[in-house]
C-alpha cells in the first residue's frame, strides 16, 4: 500500500489489511504481513485506495504447488472478492 496517500476513514492501509485478512482466511494459509510500497512503486501514482497483493512465491516449493491448483486459485479469488464485498458493506453502513 502507499503509506503517503490517505483518505480519512478508509485508505490504502485499511484496504491492504482487509484484503490480506480475507485472502488468508479463504486460502486457509498464513500472511506474510502488510507492508508499505517501496518508493517509486506504481502505487505512488494511484490516487484511490490501492494495494498490491503477493499471493505466494513460486520459489517456495509448497506455495508453487498450491498456486498451480485451480481450487487454490479459486480460494484466493474468493478471498479478494469477499474483501471487496466486506469493504462495500461497511461503507454502505456509514
Amino acid at each position: 500500500y502507499n503509506e503517503s496517500y490517505y483518505i480519512p476513514g478508509f485508505g490504502n492501509l485499511e484496504l491492504a489489511d482487509t484484503v490480506t485478512r480475507q485472502v488468508t482466511i479463504s486460502a486457509s494459509n498464513r500472511a506474510a504481513g502488510v507492508f508499505a510500497s517501496p518508493q517509486g512503486s506504481i502505487l505512488d501514482e494511484i490516487t484511490i485506495p490501492a494495494a498490491q497483493l503477493s499471493l505466494g512465491y513460486l520459489s517456495n516449493p509448497e506455495e508453487n504447488r498450491l498456486l498451480q491448483q485451480e481450487s487454490y486459485q479459486q480460494r484466493l479469488a474468493e478471498g479478494i472478492a469477499d474483501a471487496i464485498s466486506k469493504i462495500c458493506e461497511e461503507r454502505d453502513k456509514e
